[in-house]
C-alpha cells in the first residue's frame, strides 16, 4: 500500500480550493462501525471515521480535517492539534468496544498511522471531488480528459499503465475510476482540448467493452463482497480499484445544473451516469432498507412498512431522466431533469413486491420517454406507456409546485390500467 503520509498534496494548496471546501463542509455526518457502512459514493456525502461511534469525537476529527483542507495545515500540524484533544476523551490506541449488535470486539482507535489515513484519503478525495466539478463546467472548452499517475517507486503497476490515457469526459470510465482509487492513490486528471490532443499525438479511447465487473471482500469478518469496476488495460491485464473505491467521488456528490445544458447533451450525462455505479448504489442502498425494515416488521401493511422505513431514507434524488422541450412546455417547467427520490423508490419497492421494478428497469427511465407508445396528460402529471418484450409498463412523472419533474411510479401494468388513463386525459400520443 502506498504510505499515506508520502502524498503530494502541495498542489492542493497553492490557492485556497474553495469548491473543495464547499464539497467537504456540504457533508451530513454519519456514524458507523466500519468503513464500508458507507461504502462507496455514500461516504461521499457523509464524512465518516470507522469506529467513530461518538458525535463529539466525529466531531473533533472533521473539524480537524475541515481545517486542514481549508488552510493547508500539514500533517504534522493536524495530529499536533488532534491527538491531545482524541487522547482526552479516550479515542485512542486499543480498546475493547461493544458495537450497535451487541458484538464485543478489540479494535483499534485513534493512533498516528489512522490519523495519517484520515488526512491523507479525505484531503486528497475532497480535492479531486472539487477539481471533477470545475473540470465538468469547463467540457465545452476542454471534453478530453487524461488520466494522470505520480510516476514512482510507490505507484501501483496498473495506475501506472493507466498513466496519460485520454478519454471524453462523458466515457463510463469516470463513473468508476476517476482517482483516488484505492487507499493512498495520488492520482488525479487533467483536462485538455481538442488542440491538445491534436498537439500531443494523444488517442482518444472508448472504455466500450472494456469495463469489468467483480467482487471484492470488503470484511474479513463477515465475508461481505461488494461489486467493483475495473478496466481492461490490455495483455490479460485488469485495473481494479480498491474496494470501496469503484465511484467518482465528485459525480457522486455534485451533479452539474443540466438546466444549463442543451437538451441532448444533458441526456446524454445522464443516460451514462445512471448505467454506472452511482445509481446502482442508490438503487441499492434503499432496497437493502426495505428489506431489512420487513425482514424486522412482517406482516405490516404497504402504508405501515413506508413509515418504518421512513427513517432510513434521506431527501437524497437522482436525475434519471432528460425530458424534450416541447414536453417541458407541456409540463410549463424550465428544467429538463426528471428526478428519482429515495422515498419514491422505497415505496415503489414496497407496493409492487410481488413484481419489483428491476434496476435495470430503472436504468431504461430515459428509453420509457423516449419510446412511449402513449403519452397522456393528466392535470400535473405526465403518465407514458411502452413495452418492453411482451411487458407494458406505466411511468408516472409530477410537477411539484417549485417546478420540478420527479417520478412517481414507475410500475408493470395492465391494458385496462391504459385505457382508463386515455379516457381520462389529454391524449399526446397513442391513444389507439
Amino acid at each position: 500500500m502506498t504510505n499515506i503520509s508520502a502524498i503530494n498534496l502541495g498542489y492542493a494548496f497553492t490557492l485556497a480550493p474553495a469548491k473543495a471546501v464547499e464539497y467537504f463542509r456540504s457533508k451530513g455526518h454519519r456514524i458507523s462501525w466500519n468503513w464500508y457502512d458507507t461504502y462507496q459514493e455514500a461516504n461521499a456525502k457523509a464524512f465518516t471515521v470507522a469506529k467513530a461511534v461518538r458525535l463529539d469525537v466525529l466531531q473533533d476529527i472533521r473539524g480537524a480535517v475541515d481545517g486542514a483542507i481549508a488552510n493547508g495545515t500539514t500533517f504534522t500540524d493536524f495530529k499536533k492539534d488532534l491527538e491531545p484533544t482524541l487522547r482526552n476523551k479516550g479515542w485512542w490506541g486499543k480498546q475493547i468496544v461493544v458495537d450497535s449488535q451487541g458484538v464485543a470486539e478489540q479494535v483499534q482507535l485513534g493512533s498516528v498511522r489512522r490519523l495519517k489515513t484520515i488526512y491523507g484519503t479525505n484531503l486528497q478525495t475532497t480535492y479531486m471531488a472539487g477539481r471533477w466539478k470545475g473540470m465538468v463546467e469547463n467540457t465545452s472548452e476542454r471534453p478530453y480528459w487524461q488520466y494522470i499517475a505520480i510516476d514512482d517507486g510507490a505507484t501501483r503497476q496498473a495506475h501506472r499503465k493507466l498513466h496519460k490515457r485520454v478519454f471524453r469526459w462523458d466515457d463510463p470510465i469516470w463513473q468508476s475510476l476517476y482517482p483516488p482509487n484505492d487507499w493512498g492513490c495520488r492520482c488525479r486528471v487533467r483536462a485538455l482540448t481538442a488542440k491538445q490532443v491534436e498537439q500531443k499525438g494523444l488517442t482518444v479511447e472508448s472504455s466500450d467493452g472494456k469495463l469489468r465487473e467483480s467482487l471484492a471482500l470488503v470484511s474479513k469478518r463477515s465475508g461481505e463482497l461488494q461489486p467493483i469496476t475495473g478496466f481492461d488495460l490490455g495483455g490479460g491485464e485488469l485495473f481494479k480499484p480498491g474496494a470501496g473505491w469503484s465511484y467518482n467521488p465528485g459525480a457522486a456528490h455534485w451533479q452539474p445544473d443540466l438546466d444549463n445544458y442543451p437538451y441532448a447533451t444533458a441526456k446524454q450525462y445522464i443516460e451514462g451516469a445512471v448505467s454506472g455505479p452511482p445509481f446502482e448504489d442508490f438503487y441499492r442502498r434503499i432496497d437493502r432498507a426495505v428489506n431489512a425494515t420487513v425482514k424486522v416488521n412482517p406482516g405490516l401493511s404497504p402504508a405501515l412498512l413506508l413509515n418504518a422505513v421512513a427513517p432510513r431514507l434521506s431527501k437524497e434524488w437522482m436525475p434519471v431522466a432528460s425530458l424534450a422541450p416541447n414536453l417541458q412546455a407541456v409540463m410549463a417547467v424550465q428544467t429538463n431533469q426528471v428526478l428519482l427520490s429515495q422515498d419514491t423508490l422505497a415505496k415503489q419497492l414496497i407496493n409492487r413486491a410481488g413484481q419489483p421494478v428491476s434496476l435495470a428497469s430503472y436504468r431504461q427511465i430515459q428509453h420509457a420517454i423516449n419510446n412511449a407508445t402513449d403519452i397522456i396528460q393528466t392535470a400535473r402529471n405526465l403518465t407514458f406507456y411502452h413495452t418492453d418484450g411482451d411487458r407494458l409498463f406505466r411511468l408516472v412523472l409530477k410537477r411539484t409546485q417549485p417546478g420540478e419533474l420527479f417520478v412517481v411510479s414507475y410500475h408493470p401494468a395492465r391494458a385496462g390500467t391504459r385505457k382508463a388513463d386515455i379516457k381520462k386525459g389529454k391524449v399526446l400520443r397513442g391513444g389507439n
